[in-house]
């Protein structure tokens, strides 16, 4: 793995799985923002200026589909692949992630080793500076 050294913002209201991205991710020298919920990652857009941004599908509010539209409709954020994380993987949710320009869907559990393999290629590939 090579991208080291880039902005993930981590997105989901389950503070465990918060912290082990936050670790994992962490120990491959990104620096990495953590938010609980859709408006905490909103507002912390600006700040981070993200390479990548993972999120959970459903949380509280808004999810992370609505989340991920949301991003996307904005011109710097279209450019910033996302990764959409659930429990609930049905072709259905499969679908709306990617309709509303998920670049990857994975369902939980995680197994991390993939997970960095996937976030490392999708950097690698990103066009964000």
């Amino acid at each position: 793995m090579s991208a080291a050294g880039k902005r993930i913002l981590v997105v989901d209201d389950d503070k465990k799985v918060l912290r082990m991205l936050k670790k994992f991710l962490g120990n491959l020298n990104h620096t990495v923002y953590t938010a609980e919920n859709a408006m905490e990652a909103v507002k912390l857009l600006a700040e981070a200026k993200p390479h990548l941004i993972i999120t959970d599908l459903k949380m509280p509010g808004i999810d992370g589909i609505s989340l991920t539209a949301a991003i996307k409709k904005h011109e710097k954020g279209n450019k910033i692949p996302i990764i959409v994380l659930t429990a609930h993987g049905s072709p259905e949710s499969m679908r709306s992630s990617y309709d509303a320009g998920a670049d990857l869907f994975i369902s939980k559990p995680i197994k991390v080793y993939d997970l960095l393999v996937l976030v490392d290629r999708l950097l690698d590939q990103s066009k964000i500076a």
